[in-house]
């Protein structure tokens, strides 16, 4: 083991530490410091009694975590949709699904136009899936392109409407969309990308800022889980227009529309 090993995965479990010449001081409620020879742990000293130690046990570093541990290092944020500020509601209807509020799951208009121009073209290209139909991919279904997905979709789409509100489904649809990655984790729910992007709750997101998330879903939407082609400041140039004069929202209440 390397210095630069032992810094790294201190780091990655949180710990405060302090690096002096061959040693490393971790800063904890039992401060230790750590001397390393040969590329191996050569010592471990309590460093209020000064006295040896035969082991010290660092705990499990994080991989992920399911909610806020306000400490910084959470990897998912759950919101609820009372706390997603209007003009990011605002922002994924205009990018996603525009009658959002309208439709019953399906949006029938949209469905047949995309399979009008996918006839034509005699291919699957159009994407024609909304806020709902999405949702139930992301719950129950995998990510090819065929209108028997697509009819699956539409059917657990129309039993979620059935079963849920609106605000319900909206709630459940940002918590678990995914908005690309940060290093290994993959980032997951506006919540969480708030802070990996912006470095804020979600709450304090801006219209440029909320745009630029709109605009990251988009482009998952039409492309591959691995890659967002599309620059924040380009997304947030295509739909900050939209955004403000986009009125489709629920105002903020739990009414079925």
């Amino acid at each position: 083991m390397s210095f630069s090993d032992l810094e790294a995965s201190l780091k990655r479990a949180g710990y405060p530490f302090i690096r002096k010449d061959d040693r490393v001081v971790i800063s904890t409620a039992l401060p230790v410091e750590i001397g390393l020879g040969r590329g191996r742990v050569a010592s471990i000293v309590d460093v209020t009694s000064r006295r040896s130690l035969p082991s010290y046990q660092l705990k499990p570093q994080l991989l992920r975590t399911m909610s806020g541990s306000g400490d910084g290092r959470a990897r998912s944020v759950p919101v609820h949709f009372s706390e997603i500020p209007p003009v990011a509601v605002e922002a994924i209807i205009s990018a996603e699904d525009r009658r959002f509020f309208k439709h019953s799951g399906v949006d029938m208009p949209r469905m047949a136009k995309a399979i009008y121009v996918d006839l034509r073209e005699r291919r699957k290209k159009q994407g024609a899936s909304t806020i709902t139909m999405q949702l139930a991919r992301n719950l129950w279904l995998g990510h090819g392109k065929n209108w028997k997905r697509k009819i699956d979709e539409a059917l657990i789409a129309i039993h979620l409407e059935r079963k849920l509100s609106k605000t319900q489904i909206f709630e459940e649809y940002c918590n678990l969309v995914y908005l690309g990655g940060d290093g290994l984790f993959g980032i997951n729910g506006i919540g969480e990308a708030a802070q990996a992007y912006f470095n804020k709750d979600v709450r304090g997101l801006s219209l440029t800022e909320a745009a630029t998330l709109a605009g990251l879903i988009h482009a998952r939407s039409t492309s591959t889980h691995s890659a967002i082609p599309i620059v924040p400041s380009i997304a947030a140039t295509l739909y900050s227009s939209e955004c403000a004069r986009t009125t489709t929202s629920p105002k903020r209440n739990t009414e079925r529309q």
